[in-house]
């Protein structure tokens, strides 16, 4: 990028007072620099007409910060200190912050040369994919910082659609790395959301921590993400923020009206079953039972109540499919190659249950696999073949045949004895390789390793497809 031209220059005298000229840093983005000087990410940009893509810019571009314009609170150096008190913004206006950029990069791993991934992906820096990228390219941390931010784009606007009450720019970045996590379906489902959007800034923080297990276990990793991600957020609401409309409590106490029966939860029973089989929708299920702390975990005897009719059953937002995210199931399962199976569910790298015997551990890897991906909520998590099966056509997955297999699809055997799941890795003209956990190496350890078969084809009972 270049510095700003002296036409440009001559032209600062049409901006408000107190604009000033600044430098970007290595690792900068416009909307670090709109947060420290507090100007509106929006007027930020719009006084740099020379950037061409605001996603992007480089150590040593010159930067024209407007005066005089309000809106966005400084930064601090505290990602705590920006939640409490802070002035409120409207989400549909916000982005990721810096402080929230670095938090999610802790949980990426950084690659400055392209490499091909064994799906035949080009990847780069915090696992960045797209035509972009090419063989042999190599970036700077700061370029690779610059492509997840870019990439951060989708979990921004997940939390943009979902959120109705204003935030602060710390409260903005623990949702966005939140959702970066656990998927936007975990979100639009959660108690979290539920109650931020009824206003109960609090309410929300102390849900952040209940989103800490995997395999129905806590894992460490994810504890200290989501204090961290719970600091972040505060327990304020941001100054100017007002209370509900009496207007939308009147419709979430619609949503919650008096039960006219009730439903005893079986085994494998998930809320969007109980909505779809009852003619009602997941909202309202879930506003009628609020002794429900985890509308994604539910046991087997508990009473749940069925609200009267009012609409169609709606499920959990459709997890993102198509290419892009199956190879990036298949990316992510592929980054513990070679793993002992043992260590690897002790480490919270992935939401593995620990509980369950290395060597039964297929469908416990995979529903980890594709929680890690956001199209799994830690409650649906499963150690079952039949039951991944169950939930994952549930949830829109389609079958498809051998030919048409594509990375990230999820294969299920239930024939001749065998029940057992693996991930695709890669479909080379019909010749498939797998990815997935209980394939025995020469040492005698169960570990994470490709399976180039064919002695699973004709155990094949389904290959299933995101929506």
């Amino acid at each position: 990028m270049t510095a700003i031209s002296s036409a440009l220059a001559a032209g600062a005298a049409s901006r408000p007072a107190g604009g000033q000229s600044v430098t970007a840093e290595r690792g900068d983005s416009l909307s670090a620099i709109a947060s420290r000087h507090g100007v509106p990410l929006q007027s930020l940009i719009a006084a740099n007409p020379q950037i061409a893509n605001p996603n992007r810019i480089y150590p040593g571009d010159t930067i024209t910060v407007p005066g005089g314009m309000g809106g966005a609170a400084p930064a601090s150096n505290s990602p705590q200190a920006a939640a409490p008190g802070a002035g409120a913004q409207q989400p549909s206006q916000m982005k990721l912050s810096q402080d929230g950029l670095n938090m999610v990069k802790k949980y990426e791993g950084l690659f400055t040369k392209a490499y091909v991934c064994p799906a035949g992906v080009l990847t780069i820096g915090y696992g960045h994919t797209g035509a972009g990228v090419k063989p042999g390219q190599r970036i700077t941390e700061a370029q690779a910082e610059q492509l997840l931010r870019q990439d951060m784009g989708k979990f921004e606007a997940a939390v943009q659609r979902q959120v109705k009450v204003p935030l602060t720019q710390g409260q903005f970045d623990a949702l966005t790395s939140f959702t970066f996590n656990c998927g936007e379906g975990a979100l639009k489902n959660s108690t979290l959301l539920k109650k931020l959007n009824a206003g109960d800034y609090a309410g929300a923080q102390a849900e952040f921590h209940k989103w800490n297990k995997g395999g129905g276990r806590v894992l460490p990793g994810l504890v200290k993400r989501r204090a961290e991600e719970a600091q972040m957020f505060g327990h304020a609401a941001p100054s100017g923020a007002s209370a509900p409309t009496s207007a939308s409590q009147a419709l979430r106490n619609a949503a919650g009206a008096a039960s006219a029966r009730t439903h005893t939860v079986r085994a494998g029973d998930t809320l969007w079953d109980i909505a779809r089989a009852n003619g009602v929708s997941l909202q309202n299920l879930i506003a009628a039972n609020p002794q429900i702390k985890n509308p994604n975990l539910i046991h087997a005897g508990q009473k749940v109540n069925i609200p009267g009719q009012t609409g169609g059953p709606t499920g959990p937002a459709p997890a993102p499919g198509g290419n892009a995210s199956g190879a990036r199931t298949a990316r992510i399962a592929e980054s513990f190659l070679n793993r002992n199976a043992s260590e690897l569910k002790k480490s919270g790298q992935l939401p593995m249950n620990p509980n369950v015997p290395s060597n039964l551990c297929c469908a416990n890897f995979v529903s980890a696999v594709l929680q890690k991906n956001g199209l799994l909520s830690n409650g649906e998590h499963t150690d079952s073949v039949a039951q991944l099966d169950k939930t994952l056509r549930g949830k829109g997955w389609r079958p498809v045949s051998m030919a048409h297999a594509k990375p990230g699809d999820v294969v299920i055997m239930q024939r001749g004895g065998v029940s057992h799941t693996e991930i695709v890795a890669k479909n080379e003209n019909g010749k498939i390789t797998l990815i997935g956990s209980n394939n025995r190496n020469a040492d005698g350890s169960q570990r994470i390793t490709y399976d180039a078969g064919p002695w699973w084809q004709s155990k094949v009972s389904g290959i299933l497809t995101p929506p």
